[in-house]
């Protein structure tokens, strides 16, 4: 019987996994990850900085000099925690993916090692070795202290990016801009960092922001309500649904791979019970049916991945999420203005207190989501703030 070279067979589940990471790429499962990345990241491109670089410095008084520096640099912790959370997402991510590969790919060269007429062995041992490999992968990039702490830095990145927008539009408890605000929103942030149950401190220290990595500081939108509307609170909308919009076209994709390996599975199953054939044909047959079980088994596999990542349910809150900010800017009466005074200006105010509370929100739910244990949703609430 012949073999394959002893190093051969030791470097095939190697490969077999750098593969993988190649399929799923091209397959379309790899595309950018929801919103949950891209909340992360920081602000959209469109937002330029007001008046940035040391010419922009130079213009100002030395109160308004203190306060970018302020801003600054919480916006740049914000950046840093975002870093952080896509590090641990990708690792998570990816995790996953590698696992429901190498799981589906150990199925087939298991199989393939009871109908191969050649290297049953090698195709044995490769099976083996992908399988005995899941394992490792959940316990080391995929198990609930991973995603806690993933979800928790987003979610710390998430509260420091709505302080500032805070802080920009000039609403409670920042409507007053002076040193006191300034000094509010360094406490704020500072108990921020802290209120996290998983110790990120070491992981945060190590996270570095390179040059093409710094966003701008978002600018002033104090003046007019166009200036809120358009740049921070559409741009947002837009984000949750284009997140809703990929994370179900991804869950439809791999609905469709998991029907067309059972229906495959179903077709292919009678054939084992077929008689009367020549030697040449049983021999086809006999092969055929050792693969409706592996079929069978590289659907449930599937489906037991994307349900575990709560694809279905998160596209549905980043949905429902769009539409919550969309019903409140139809509601928003067309002479709320910032700076008029009387009850135009508190309306206004208490439109982007609402606003900013629904995306609080929004990011409380999704870290709820990402953490529930698989099975039937938990009664377990977190505390919003």
């Amino acid at each position: 019987q012949n073999m394959f070279p002893l190093p051969l067979t030791l470097v095939l589940p190697t490969i077999l996994l750098l593969l993988s990471s190649a399929l799923v790429s091209v397959s379309g499962t790899a595309l950018p990850m929801p919103s949950l990345c891209r909340d992360d990241d920081g602000p959209p491109s469109h937002l330029q900085p007001s008046g940035g670089g040391v010419a922009g410095h130079a213009m100002l008084n030395p109160t308004e000099k203190n306060e970018k520096f302020v801003l600054e640099e919480v916006w740049a912790r914000h950046l840093r925690w975002g870093k952080l959370s896509r590090q641990m997402k990708h690792r998570v991510y990816w995790g996953r993916v590698s696992a429901l590969v190498l799981l589906i790919s150990g199925g087939i060269f298991q199989t393939m090692s009871q109908t191969a007429v050649v290297h049953e062995t090698v195709y044995k041992m490769i099976g083996s070795a992908a399988v005995s490999t899941v394992p490792f992968i959940h316990k080391h990039f995929t198990d609930r202290n991973m995603v806690q702490d993933w979800t928790h830095a987003r979610a710390i990145s998430e509260r420091i990016k709505g302080q500032v927008m805070r802080f920009q539009a000039a609403v409670p408890p920042y409507e007053k801009k002076d040193f006191e605000a300034v000094k509010r929103l360094v406490n704020e942030v500072a108990d921020i960092a802290e209120d996290n149950e998983a110790d990120l401190t070491l992981a945060y220290a190590r996270t570095t922001l390179k040059p093409k990595e710094k966003e701008p500081l978002p600018p002033k939108m104090d003046k007019h309500r166009d200036d809120y509307l358009e740049k921070r609170l559409q741009p947002q909308i837009n984000r949750y649904l284009a997140d809703a919009k990929r994370i179900s076209t991804k869950v439809e994709y791999l609905k469709r791979i998991e029907g067309a390996l059972i229906t495959a599975s179903a077709a292919i199953g009678p054939l084992s019970l077929v008689t009367g054939l020549g030697q040449t044909y049983a021999l086809t047959v006999k092969k055929l049916s050792a693969w409706p079980t592996v079929a069978n088994s590289c659907g449930i596999a599937i489906a037991s991945h994307y349900h575990a990542c709560k694809y279905e349910e998160e596209a549905g809150q980043w949905s429902n999420a769009a539409y919550e900010l969309k019903n409140l800017r139809l509601k928003l009466p067309h002479d709320a203005e910032p700076l008029v005074g009387g009850a135009q200006e508190t309306e206004w105010r208490a439109f982007v207190e609402r606003c900013e509370q629904a995306i609080f929100e929004c990011t409380v739910d999704w870290t709820m989501l990402k953490n529930r244990p698989d099975g039937p949703k938990s009664k377990d609430k977190v505390a919003k703030r």
